[in-house]
């Protein structure tokens, strides 16, 4: 484990004549584990086989901060969900305006829903159950809160190479377990009408269209449990949600309904090679050996996130945001042909 103080660009008040001043306003604890074994199940002269694996965690936590209550870990983010530093919390969180959630939303002083106890409502349920108000859509909570967490919860490699006389064959294989990813890309879509998910088929007879009612919780519609006067309420879903409702997402000031679960398991790579160290090669190109070599990399991905690729981050790679995708461009496949000399 290692802690220590970490300068931040800390928000100021703007009546100061400045927006924010680097501070040493913070503390992180940081705790990694690494396990990796390498192993040669088969090796003679003609033939091998090697294998590695590889796991690893790391685990953030902000210990201590001053002068905010959060503090975006850019210093210049001004994009929804913000990912900051917050006590208590791994850094990057997201952090924003969400649903009406049981166990999360605030209840009586400053209750999200007024008027409403949620202990009472939400009673049994577990937490994260989603809040139906009388309308049959969820209701928006008032109070900022963390959303959810970018950061995996695990990851790994597994490696792999074949010999067989002067032929080489190996392939690596990436795995990102847990860590949640903003789909920005898919809530802009939905305000604008354009995304897959926006298509209606209704069915009409001629004075009145159906088909485009949903119950929440309910048939693939946010399912998972729900609580509230409007819960198993079907109700029309169209403009009204996904552009004015808060199917807009950060369009509608809320971020809610729109992370995924960011876990891929990845072909990163696959290579092919062959050796040549004959006569011709000595005689002919004064060479010792020749090699080679032709190689696929990302190859193949494999996920339940919605998005072209769970492996985007809007902010790159010079920047401490991650889990941000907002119309990035997904990782580029490519093919590569090489060619050793060896003297």
């Amino acid at each position: 484990a290692m802690t220590e103080d970490v300068i931040l660009l800390t928000p100021l008040s703007p009546s100061t004549g400045f927006f924010v001043q680097p501070q040493n306003s913070a503390e992180f604890r940081n705790r990694g584990y690494e396990v990796a074994l390498n192993l040669r199940p088969i090796t003679t002269q003609d033939f091998g086989w090697d294998v590695g694996l590889q796991w690893a965690r790391n685990q953030s936590l902000v210990t201590q901060l001053d002068a905010a209550t959060f503090i975006p870990v850019d210093g210049t983010n001004t994009l929804t969900p913000y990912s900051v530093a917050i006590e208590g919390y791994p850094v990057g969180v997201f952090y924003d305006f969400g649903w009406v959630r049981c166990g999360l939303s605030p209840n009586g002083m400053g209750a999200a829903v007024s008027g409403v106890d949620l202990a009472t409502v939400c009673a049994g349920q577990p937490t994260g159950a989603l809040y139906i108000g009388d309308s049959g859509f969820p209701v928006a909570d008032p109070n900022r809160r963390v959303l959810a967490d970018p950061n995996p919860d695990w990851t790994g490699s597994v490696r792999t190479g074949l010999r067989y006389g002067k032929w080489q064959l190996s392939g690596l294989v990436d795995i990102r377990h847990g860590g949640d990813i903003h789909n920005g890309t898919r809530s802009a879509l939905y305000s604008y009408g354009t995304h897959k998910d926006t298509e209606q088929r209704a069915v009409c007879d001629g004075t009145t269209c159906t088909g485009n009612e949903k119950t929440f919780g309910q048939g693939g519609w946010f399912d998972g449990p729900v609580v509230g006067p409007g819960a198993g309420m079907a109700v029309p879903i169209g403009e009204n949600w996904y552009r004015q409702g808060l199917g807009a997402g950060v369009f509608a000031g809320n971020s809610d309904g729109f992370f995924e679960d960011g876990s891929y398991v990845k072909l990163r790579e696959v290579s092919l090679g062959y050796t040549l160290d004959n006569d011709w090669v000595r005689r002919t190109l004064g060479l010792t050996s020749l090699d080679l070599r032709v190689a696929g990399r990302n190859l193949k991905t494999w996920t339940d996130y919605t998005g072209l690729d769970p492996e985007t981050n809007l902010g790159g790679a010079i920047q401490n945001t991650r889990g941000m995708d907002y119309f990035n461009m997904p990782q580029t496949r490519s093919f590569v042909f090489t060619v050793n000399l060896n003297r």
